[in-house]
């Protein structure tokens, strides 16, 4: 009597004698639209083909389950911010679209020539998307990061990778054990290929390398802000955590006058103060939108000196996950329910009036804009008047810094919320107005009638082609010897 257990063995016998054949065996013409480009059962004596096809749907099965754990160890073991990435729906890095979409790195991610979320958002989401696939959901060995191709990196990309980075190194020492005993392979990291100048002192001077501890390396002409790291929970009280925002802001200050020495400027002291305070405001912007508790900043400055011409490029990004600004203004429990209603009618002016595309300027990133104008927060009133508004006075005071009236081809600002993406590079500028009880407020509209009213310039204020599951203000800023009379000035 021949059992089933019998029938697996003379199968699995032959299918050793005839694996090779089977892989490597070239379909027919009249096969090649029927039959699919591998299928074990193709090729397989009649009387094993039931068997090879359930065998396959077991396989199948087996691996559905692994996943299956291998996600809910995921989800109760990743440190939070990696966690709030993976598995927030709306993230581009959802674990679930990851899992379904097949985004297999094979233990190597190429990155792209040009690596931002700015300037080449497709092709950075996707590196992402393997990057992420890679560390949680392959069972590689190693995993590559290849910058053959790559010849730009962007400080927020940079940031964001470093943050995934590090929440993946903490999940490998804590859990490494279990997901051993689990059958799950966390992969080693290594970098190939960083052969651009640039990006090799971006990388060892505050990227992956340094942050990961692997490698350190200064540079002459260039300093540092390495990343840092806030944890409002990691604050006992309410005085440590202001301590902690005032040494940070402190450091970032202090790090923009050591920037504007290297090309013979300064701040003025009245100039300091103010913008300790506008920096302070943004971090506790970036606090009270944070769902994490976390909220990060980096900074990187490089010198340049080409005969009588002496410049440098200086880079700063701010970053939080969790609602974004848009989010906080649509949740039913907003406290600022008069700003609110203002920007309902908004909405329905610009809807009746046909000014919302799909995909191209929506009405988040219409709110998201009205956000910025001073005064207009999801904070209480009563908080909001003491604290005014730090975001258009941050970015007035970065664009003073540059110094030149005239917009260059280099320096910019970008804000990103969600789908909504607002570019400052002085263009438009920041416009006086006087409202009813004959109060002076600024605006930035992006318009030349300086009406948030009227439609912004679509180039500058738009929607994206995906969305950040947080909020990051990245400045970039050119900065010359002949910016010095108004930096002194200003």
């Amino acid at each position: 009597m021949i059992t089933r257990k019998s029938k697996y063995k003379q199968y699995e016998r032959w299918l050793r004698v005839h694996a090779e054949h089977i892989f490597r065996r070239k379909h027919r013409k009249n096969h090649r639209k029927t039959k699919p480009s591998f299928d074990m059962t193709y090729g397989c004596p009649r009387k094993f083909r039931r068997h090879t096809y359930f065998a396959g749907i077991e396989l199948k099965q087996k691996y559905r389950e692994k996943q299956n754990r291998r996600i809910r160890l995921l989800k109760r073991l990743l440190p939070s911010s990696l966690h709030y990435l993976v598995f927030t729906k709306q993230s581009p890095f959802y674990i679930n679209e990851l899992r379904a979409n097949a985004y297999k790195s094979h233990g190597r991610v190429h990155i792209p020539e040009s690596f931002s979320m700015i300037h080449n958002e497709h092709a950075t989401i996707d590196a992402f998307k393997q990057i992420l696939s890679g560390l949680l959901l392959e069972d590689e060995l190693e995993l590559i990061l290849d910058y053959q191709n790559c010849s730009e990196v962007d400080l927020s990309v940079q940031m964001l990778l470093d943050v995934i980075l590090l929440d993946y190194m903490q999940f490998r020492r804590k859990s490494g054990s279990q997901c051993k005993k689990e059958g799950f392979t966390l992969p080693i990291l290594s970098g190939q290929n960083i052969e651009d100048t640039s990006i090799q002192k971006m990388l060892f001077s505050v990227g992956s390398p340094r942050n990961l501890g692997i490698k350190q390396l200064s540079f002459p002409d260039v300093i540092p802000f390495s990343l840092k790291v806030h944890n409002k929970k990691g604050s006992i009280t309410d005085v440590m955590r202001i301590g902690d925002k005032e040494f940070t802001t402190t450091d970032m200050v202090d790090y923009i006058n050591e920037c504007l020495a290297r090309v013979n400027k300064r701040l003025m002291p009245d100039r300091i103060d103010d913008l300790c305070t506008v920096i302070g405001e943004i971090l506790i912007n970036a606090e009270e939108h944070s769902t994490t508790n976390f909220w990060f900043a980096m900074g990187y400055f490089q010198e340049h000196v080409e005969g009588n011409l002496h410049n440098g490029v200086f880079r700063l990004v701010i970053m939080n996950f969790g609602h974004t600004i848009y989010e906080k203004f649509k949740d039913p429990e907003c406290p600022n329910k008069e700003y609110v209603e203002k920007m309902q009618g908004l909405s329905y002016s610009y809807t009746k009036r046909k000014w919302f595309s799909p995909g191209k300027f929506e009405e988040e990133s219409l709110w998201t804009l009205y956000a910025l104008q001073e005064g207009i927060t999801t904070v209480p009133v009563e908080r909001s008047r003491k604290r005014g508004n730090g975001s258009i006075r941050f970015i007035e005071s970065f664009f003073k810094i540059k110094g030149n009236e005239q917009p260059d081809k280099l320096s910019e600002m970008v804000l990103c919320s969600g789908n909504a993406r607002i570019l400052f590079d002085g263009t438009y500028s920041i416009q006086t107005k006087i409202n009813k009880e004959n109060e002076r407020f600024k605006v930035m509209t992006f318009n030349e009638s300086g009406d948030i009213a009227e439609k912004p310039d679509n180039k500058y204020v738009k929607n994206a082609g995906f969305y950040f599951p947080g909020t990051f203000i990245s400045a970039k800023i050119l900065l010359s010897d002949d910016d010095i009379e108004q930096i002194n000035n200003y």
